[in-house]
């Protein structure tokens, strides 16, 4: 029996008094789709669904990332881990310009509920932004914190790249194979996986692991997505099964959970060692989750 730990789920409720949704998130005609998808799948992402879901295939623990519907508001994501704390850890969001930036990293990382922050790199804004340096200090706190960083910056590898130089001390969690964006749901979209040498050169750098999160919406087949195997080969051989970690992007998507995990788990083209490093123990060592 492995020891599964799902490196990404999203967990929230419909919009309310109690968790009211972002008001920029609300107010922004550009969000609707984003704000439909949520509303239509919130019955299914509460922390007592996802357990449901865990408990049903045999996963053990999930990393909690904080979805944009709550901005920077983590309590939805913190309360889960309150009611079972044996069960999650969350990922938070924290905005970078906030006057008070270093005391709420390291508030982060004092409290046992969190392990790191994302970093959302998908928008032009959010891109100019890094690259103008208005991201370093967050950056820098969240090493000094203990915090590690996962980035979901689809297709850039040059961004990756300058962080992971920039702050060697900073345990660095590329999401998503640093490829997966939503127009790949497009069936026509082409090779999804075109951008990979991006990723393999990452590999120089030791602080640098990866989730095999969004596999299934990577493939262009139907279970077991047999298309995506050569190109997870590759990922092995660049950074080894000890920086690499299974998950699901459970909620948001379109996903068959147990046929997401037998992904890995029910495959032949790994041994049981390296199942196990990637659907659980490299996720325990590398966010420090024992």
């Amino acid at each position: 029996m492995h020891d599964i730990v799902d490196a990404q789920v999203h967990l929230f409720a419909a919009h309310s008094e109690r968790y009211p949704w972002d008001p920029a998130v609300l107010a922004d005609p550009s969000l609707a789709a984003m704000r439909e998808r949520f509303a239509a799948r919130a019955p299914g992402a509460s922390p007592e669904a996802m357990l449901a879901l865990m408990d049903a295939h045999g996963v053990q623990g999930a990393l909690v990332v904080a979805p944009a519907i709550y901005g920077d508001d983590l309590r939805y994501s913190r309360d889960a881990y309150v009611e079972h704390p044996d069960r999650f850890r969350v990922v938070g969001r924290v905005d970078s310009d906030r006057a008070d930036l270093d005391d709420v990293l390291a508030q982060l990382g004092a409290d046992p509920a969190y392990v790191g922050i994302r970093v959302n790199l998908w928008a032009p804004a959010a891109v100019d932004r890094l690259l103008a340096g208005g991201d370093d200090r967050l950056l820098a706190g969240a090493a000094r914190a203990g915090l590690r960083v996962c980035v979901n910056a689809p297709g850039r590898f040059d961004l990756l790249e300058r962080i992971a130089r920039g702050f060697p001390d900073l345990p660095l969690i590329v999401d998503h194979v640093g490829l997966f964006h939503v127009g790949m749901l497009d069936p026509g979209y082409g090779d999804t996986f075109a951008g990979l040498d991006g990723l393999l050169a990452l590999a120089a750098y030791e602080h640098v692991s990866v989730k095999l999160t969004s596999l299934p919406l990577l493939s262009r087949e139907p279970y077991p997505h047999a298309d995506v195997w050569p190109h997870v080969h590759r990922v092995i051989a660049a950074f080894g099964p000890r920086r690499l970690m299974w998950g699901s992007d459970q909620t948001v998507f379109d996903h068959d959970y147990g046929e997401t995990i037998d992904v890995i788990r029910a495959t032949d083209e790994l041994g049981p060692d390296d199942k196990a490093q990637i659907l659980g123990a490299s996720l325990r060592r590398i966010w420090d989750w024992t």
